[in-house]
């Protein structure tokens, strides 16, 4: 729908995401960014603005319209279970 209403492939990323509270979980968000502003959408409801494109530092990796972009391996192996 974003890209059908002009956001750009390349200004889309999904964000896989370790649970904090949840060691066994994990969640996706969808970072946007709109006209030079970066915008996160999550299961949480509404999207909320965040001063950079900079990951959470609990996201184990994120995947853009040519694929993977990048991945916290360490982070993602110490979540025994998961994967």
């Amino acid at each position: 729908m974003l890209r059908e209403l002009g956001v750009e492939a390349e200004n889309l990323r999904s964000v896989i995401v370790h649970h904090e509270s949840m060691p066994e979980a994990c969640f996706m968000q969808l970072h946007v960014n709109v006209d030079g502003t970066d915008h996160v959408l999550t299961h949480r409801g509404a999207a909320r603005r965040v001063e950079s494109a900079a990951l959470p530092h609990n996201a184990l990796f994120q995947i853009g319209h040519t694929g993977v972009v990048s991945a916290k391996l360490s982070s993602a192996e110490s979540i025994s279970g998961v994967w």
